[in-house]
């Protein structure tokens, strides 16, 4: 007997790859690898004299992760938490057509023994995870995790990023293609 469940393409952590397994994660299959991750930082270090990796570690930045979604034909927008008010926040999130994006990026402290050491000499080391659309439900596809965790549909999703963005420090990011630029212009 056949499953109605999807699929879901889940990375696992790898080194400091987490921005390539979240953005693999978000395409569902590997659409990027090392190789091509490493070209398009050196492209913005050369022509937009960006620094977007730790050299020969990884530890890619957001500048990397929206200029590679831009090669897919994709666009990023930015869900701001910094004056957290939730029911205000939470409006806001309804606004959102969670349904026509391919999932969101979220940016987090990670919290370790090794994160306390980096921050006394003042690195804060971070985490890239993905939360995927497949077929209009959400999947928290962290690389950290074993397996996915099925979020839900988009109120379900909803209620999630609230937990997420409770974290001051936590940055969410929406992936949509760029065809559909204009319902995330809210």
């Amino acid at each position: 007997m056949k499953s109605n469940k999807p699929q879901i393409y889940h990375e696992k952590q790898s080194k400091y790859n987490c921005a390539i397994h979240a953005l693999n994660n978000i395409f569902q299959r590997k659409e990027f690898d090392m190789e091509e991750i490493e070209k398009l930082a050196d492209i913005l270090k050369r022509e937009h004299n960006i620094i977007s990796k730790i050299p020969m570690v990884g530890y890619y930045d957001i500048n990397l992760i929206e200029y590679a979604l831009k090669t897919r034909g994709c666009e990023t927008k930015w869900l701001r938490n910094t004056e957290y008010l939730v029911l205000m926040f939470r409006e806001y999130m309804l606004c959102v057509p969670f349904a026509r994006c391919k999932g969101l990026i979220v940016n987090s402290i990670v919290n370790s023994w090794y994160s306390s050491l980096s921050k006394l000499v003042g690195w804060i080391p971070r985490h890239w995870l993905a939360i995927a659309n497949v077929d209009g439900e959400f999947y928290d596809l962290d690389s950290n995790y074993n397996c996915p965790v099925h979020v839900g549909n988009r109120d379900k999703l909803v209620s999630y990023l609230m937990g997420i963005m409770e974290e001051p420090d936590n940055r969410v990011i929406v992936v949509y293609e760029e065809e559909n630029k204009q319902l995330f212009e809210i």
